[in-house]
């Protein structure tokens, strides 16, 4: 991982923008793992992943205002 380039990232659109978008990655995962390989399982430890990472990207952005 490039530390700068996630940093200029952050510095560019907020940590609270950048948790938001790997939440919605954590989501795709999800789905993507239910519907190709129909790993329930991984599917719902990805899905738990995402509401835990929008859940800080909420209380991060009420940090940053």
């Amino acid at each position: 991982m490039n530390k700068d380039k996630l940093e200029i990232l952050i510095d560019n659109q907020g940590l609270d923008a950048v948790l938001e978008l790997i939440g919605n990655i954590c989501f795709e995962k999800s789905e993507h793992l239910a519907m190709n390989w129909q790993d329930e399982k991984s599917a719902k430890q990805w899905d738990r992943i995402a509401y835990v990472v929008h859940a800080t990207a909420r209380k991060v952005a009420t940090i940053q205002k």
